[in-house]
Order: structure tokens, then C-alpha cells, then sequence
């Protein structure tokens, strides 16, 4: 029966983060399903999170209302 709780327990923290993502939510409330790999003063540079082994995007913060971060931190930029 442990052995039962134990997996269930794996298979919940594994699920859990496959599906981990940030969200880049636009002002026009546009949202970019992402992982974001840096946040510098005027840019935001992050990978689409359907293929994190793709290119590098970047983006303005200018154009971006906040990032929703996959812990559930919300960085509001606008």
C-alpha cells in the first residue's frame, strides 16, 4: 500500500512539472505560453513552450502588461 501512495505521490510531482509554464500576457491581453529565460531593463527573452529546444524570442516590455510565472509570481511590467 505505501508503495501505491509512493507513486502516486511520483506520477503528481512529475505531472506537476511537465506542465509547468510561464505566461507572457500582452496589452492586448494576448498570452504567450513560455518558459522565460531572462528579464533585462527593456526585453524580455524567453523560449515558446512548445518547443523549448527552438530560438530564443524577444520581446519589449513595452508590449507586455505582466509575466505569470509557472510558481505563480506575477511580474507586472505595465
Amino acid at each position: 500500500m505505501k508503495k501505491l501512495y509512493f507513486a502516486l505521490l511520483a506520477i503528481i510531482i512529475i505531472s506537476n512539472n511537465v506542465f509547468s509554464q510561464d505566461k507572457i500576457v500582452l496589452n492586448s491581453g494576448e498570452q504567450i505560453k513560455s518558459v522565460v529565460l531572462e528579464v533585462s531593463q527593456t526585453e524580455i527573452k524567453y523560449k515558446k513552450f512548445d518547443n523549448q529546444s527552438g530560438p530564443v524570442y524577444l520581446i519589449s516590455k513595452a508590449d507586455v502588461a505582466y509575466v505569470l510565472y509557472e510558481n505563480g509570481y506575477k511580474d507586472i511590467i505595465n
